[in-house]
């Protein structure tokens, strides 16, 4: 469940099992463009219980969502060539625990790694690196903001459309999938979400 691809298109996340034996996998891509035995990632399996959210362009850094060290929310975790690091929690300059219910919490960043877009029940909101692991407190997205539920965030290569599924936006039903595009440096102008179930 819950397949997340890396950037490269060279790695492929998922899990399996339910909130609580939830086993994450990773499968690689060969030369010959076939997808690989999945092989679990034992070492975070047996530090709690998550799924990947996001997978950094290299494939070598990932965001969890799940439990971890007693903690619930986002996570993240590098491969060093042989194996995981333990879980961090996503560190934000002054919010505490307001991101610790999973239902509809999910994420997605920019190519540089510098801007994070989550989404959370019906908002997605807005956050900016400020120092090494460190983030700017969220902060609304209010074009977004559609009063339905919004979740799994997907900001395209180019830096400048977003992907999300979503119940508002005029959808023909539930779980739609939109597209918006930003129109400034501020991140928080965007274009009206397009349902893309009616194009």
């Amino acid at each position: 469940a819950h397949p997340v691809l890396s950037p490269n298109g060279k790695y492929l996340y998922f899990f399996r099992g339910d909130q609580w034996t939830n086993r994450i996998f990773r499968s690689e891509l060969n030369g010959k463009d076939e997808w690989g035995k999945a092989v679990e990632i034992s070492e975070l399996d047996k530090r709690g219980t998550g799924e990947v959210d996001y997978a950094y362009p290299d494939g070598n850094r990932l965001v969890l969502r799940g439990n971890y060290g007693g903690t619930a929310g986002l996570f993240v975790t590098d491969f060093n060539g042989t194996s995981w690091s333990e879980p961090r929690p996503i560190q934000f300059e002054h919010t505490i625990g307001v991101y610790g219910d999973l239902e509809y919490l999910d994420a997605t960043f920019s190519v540089n790694g510098k801007v994070m877009i989550l989404s959370k029940g019906a908002k997605m909101y807005l956050s900016f690196l400020r120092s090494n692991e460190v983030w700017s407190d969220p902060v609304a997205i209010s074009k977004l903001n559609a009063g339905q539920y919004s979740y799994t965030p997907f900001l395209a290569s180019d830096n400048k459309t977003l992907y999300f599924s979503a119940d508002g936006y005029g959808t023909l039903g539930k779980n739609d999938i939109v597209r918006t595009t930003r129109l400034d440096d501020s991140w928080l102008e965007w274009s009206t979400p397009e349902d893309l179930d009616s194009t």
